[in-house]
């Protein structure tokens, strides 16, 4: 039993991979709150939880892990170096629950849970303009995860929490923005890399695309008035809430061990999301986010997502 974490938080994008041998696990959470760079000297710590619900399956075999659900906990840290340019560095920490067979009493509950491989990427602003801007991530990720080696009777069970290798992650984002709505569209790779036993977990790519609509309140904080005693509202309270919605495409490479490929491996997704992002002052906000599958394709058998639910907290500073 082979288990991956990858991370992927291109403007705050968390990319999870697992892997078991009755199947493949993709799960994926974009989260809202900041679409761009931050100014430069400025620092951004986030801080989320995901929860990522499957359907059990009923046909498993003797060396199935039937996964019920995993957590994904995720803190990571944003510098603006310049105008144009972010550095994050992520570390993921990560929980299985499910059901295996492979210990001395049948479907008995069992738990996995350690670091996932921690990645460094830099975001850059190919063109900042007021209304659109484009921005290129890079990146890698780091071996930092976890492996646990379990045995029960004749079987062995290995849990591995990151690939053992140095994989590239790779991102577009493109905002344009209007008055009070925001266009969004942003592409996503991980390049994975064989590991020491010739096992390769598949690349992953993804796009997406979402509506973001901003709610401001009417009260005033500053107003300028002129000698004859006319007072004009100067400066309004910023947003505090915003709301989105949008598609997500997911498309996982089949795993590979020496060159070959992995039954039970490899799929597509199609999710509806739909989210919000609370301010509660200009420093600190929470976002939300719901996922639904609208569409899977997946090769043999593989448990699938029912839902995804993701929370967090992001302080500036």
């Amino acid at each position: 039993m082979r288990f991956k974490l990858i991370v992927l938080l291109f403007i705050q994008c968390t990319v999870l991979k697992a892997h078991h041998p009755s199947g493949n696990i993709y799960t994926n959470t974009l989260l809202t709150g900041r679409e761009g760079i931050i100014a430069k000297g400025k620092f951004s710590f986030l801080l989320i939880t995901q929860a990522n619900n499957f359907k059990l399956l009923s046909n498993t075999n003797a060396q199935s892990f039937n996964v019920n659900s995993m957590y994904v906990n995720n803190a990571s840290l944003i510098y603006g170096v310049s105008k144009i340019l972010n550095i994050t560095a992520s570390l993921p920490y990560l929980y299985v629950q499910g059901l295996s067979p492979i210990s001395s009493i049948a479907s008995e509950e069992k738990q996995y849970n350690g670091l996932g491989d921690a990645s460094i990427y830099a975001s850059i602003a190919v063109l900042k303009h007021k209304k659109i801007n484009l921005i290129a991530n890079v990146g890698v990720e780091l071996p930092t995860g976890k492996t646990q080696n379990e045995y029960v009777n004749t079987i062995t069970s290995t849990s591995n929490f990151g690939s053992n290798t140095f994989d590239g992650l790779f991102g577009l984002s493109i905002i344009k923005s209007f008055k009070t709505i925001k266009l969004i569209g942003q592409y996503q790779k991980t390049v994975t890399q064989k590991n020491s036993d010739n096992y390769h977990f598949g690349n992953n790519d993804q796009l997406s695309i979402k509506v973001t609509k901003s709610f401001a309140p009417k009260t005033c904080t500053e107003y300028s008035c002129t000698s004859n005693g006319s007072c004009l509202c100067s400066k309004k309270k910023e947003s505090f809430f915003t709301i989105n919605t949008g598609l997500i495409f997911e498309k996982n490479q089949q795993q590979q061990w020496n060159s070959e490929n992995i039954e039970n491996t490899g799929n597509c997704i199609l999710f509806t999301s739909i989210g919000a992002n609370i301010y509660i002052n200009k420093n600190i906000n929470i976002p939300i986010r719901s996922d639904l599958p609208l569409y899977q394709k997946i090769n043999g058998v593989q448990n699938k997502i029912s839902n995804r639910f993701t929370t967090g907290i992001n302080f500036n500073f």
